[in-house]
């Protein structure tokens, strides 16, 4: 839910329309950055980008990219009023934070209180800084498959590391196996740390009662 002020766009940040002819490539390279560690994403290639696939579509003129010094550090795209996807480089949040007051402000013209978007931890961070009430919902009909577990894990061992130091278990240290049909891998804890490795150091002992 938008807030009653948006508050203005910081001084320096200048929003233009999306233009794939010259902001691709730096797209591509924000996209890359922003997504290293979530999980879920997709490795796009200049030709993803442009043949949008029709389950990712959006609306030419609610895409976005806020430039800074001449370069471009921030996008967003949406759908109607939901936020499809968006990005930054590390050191532009304050950019990021504008570009979504400039969204919110088309929004509010045209009647709209209430906006949507994807549910990153980052996202929802910056929409209360902005004074939005924030409703989380899960609704998605994806289907996943692990084809990389290790990967997976090393991916979202941040996120770990940060729900473990929150939890009435940060100074836990110990070993956690987690398997699936495929591949096996082992977590280990120690100083609020999550490693990695394919096999515990103790060993196995499988029992059966026959």
């Amino acid at each position: 839910t938008l807030p009653e002020s948006l508050g203005e766009v910081p001084d320096g940040a200048i929003i233009q329309q999306y233009q794939p002819e010259q902001d691709l490539s730096t797209l591509m390279e924000i996209y890359n950055q922003f997504n290293a560690n979530q999980t879920g994403t997709i490795a796009r290639t200049a030709e993803y980008w442009d043949n949008q696939p029709k389950w990712r579509e959006y609306e030419p003129s609610l895409f976005w990219v806020a430039r800074r010094d001449g370069a471009i550090v921030a996008y967003l795209k949406a759908s109607q009023w939901d936020i499809g996807e968006f990005g930054y480089l590390p050191d532009a949040v304050g950019t990021m934070m504008g570009l979504f007051r400039h969204f919110f402000q088309k929004a509010k013209t045209e009647g709209a209180n209430e906006i949507g978007g994807p549910g990153l931890s980052t996202g929802r961070k910056m929409f209360e800084a902005l004074g939005c009430a924030v409703r989380r919902r899960e609704s998605n009909h994806a289907m996943i498959r692990i084809t990389n577990l290790e990967s997976l894990l090393g991916k979202i061992a941040p996120l770990l590391e940060a729900r473990l130091k929150a939890s009435d278990f940060s100074g836990w240290d110990g070993w956690v196996r987690i398997r699936y049909e495929a591949d096996e891998r082992v977590l280990r804890i120690k100083d609020g740390k999550v490693t990695i490795s394919q096999r515990n150091e103790s060993p196995d002992i499988d029992l059966t009662v026959s």
